[in-house]
């Protein structure tokens, strides 16, 4: 059996093995989590059912990330996109005044579209198109975004509504979760010591449980 595994997913001939995969996959989905509870409490800003985000976020995640590996036999977990749905939540809808329904309709046809472009070179071309600085620029202000909302999470910042108004509280027992995650990382790195990511969400887990933070 795990021979057959070996020879479909090529673990060994890409230069890996099993117990780096499954730790490879442990620390994706621990470092990629955070969106199946991030991501509801954005979209319900917008008016759409926390429950419901819920259950499309983790069902989407997993259909997805299942066709990545089994069909494409890539080791790549796909998930909703965090920055797009805040745009689809602070922009569309809140600023320019379309309904959830409706924002999210264009999403559908956009997916449309993009299915059909998957078909011709126009979809290759239109990537090749974009200068490698702008997607370097990209990658980094997902980054920044995400930075944002552990500094949120924890307390760092204070926000009213998307408006940062200042430093909130250094000293909460949040702000010393994210303090043990942030030294581990720092740490653990500095040592090169394996699975780094891994093992600073498990000191932090541990953190928020001696702290009493759910």
């Amino acid at each position: 059996m795990l021979q057959k595994l070996d020879n479909f997913f090529g673990i060994t001939r890409l230069g890996s093995s099993f117990r780096i995969e499954l730790f490879a996959g442990l620390s994706t989905f621990l470092s990629l989590s955070y969106i199946f509870v991030v991501n509801p409490a954005i979209l319900s800003e917008a008016g759409i059912n926390t429950s419901v985000a819920f259950f499309a976020t983790i069902f989407g995640s997993v259909v997805a990330t299942l066709l990545m590996g089994l069909w494409a036999r890539l080791p790549f977990a796909l998930a909703p996109g965090l920055e797009m749905n805040a745009y689809i939540a602070y922009v569309v809808v809140g600023v320019l005044g379309f309904t959830w329904q409706g924002a999210l309709g264009a999403v559908f046809w956009v997916g449309v579209l993009t299915f059909i472009l998957s078909f011709t070179p126009l979809r290759i071309n239109i990537i090749k198109a974009i200068p490698d600085k702008l997607k370097s620029g990209l990658a980094a202000s997902v980054g920044v975004f995400l930075i944002l909302v552990a500094l949120k999470t924890s307390g760092l910042l204070a926000y009213q509504g998307i408006q940062v108004q200042g430093i909130g509280l250094l000293t909460s027992h949040k702000a010393y979760i994210f303090y043990t995650g942030l030294v581990l990382v720092l740490i653990l790195r500095y040592f090169k010591v394996k699975g780094v990511v891994l093992l600073s969400i498990i000191g932090a887990a541990i953190g928020a449980h001696l702290f009493g933070v759910g």
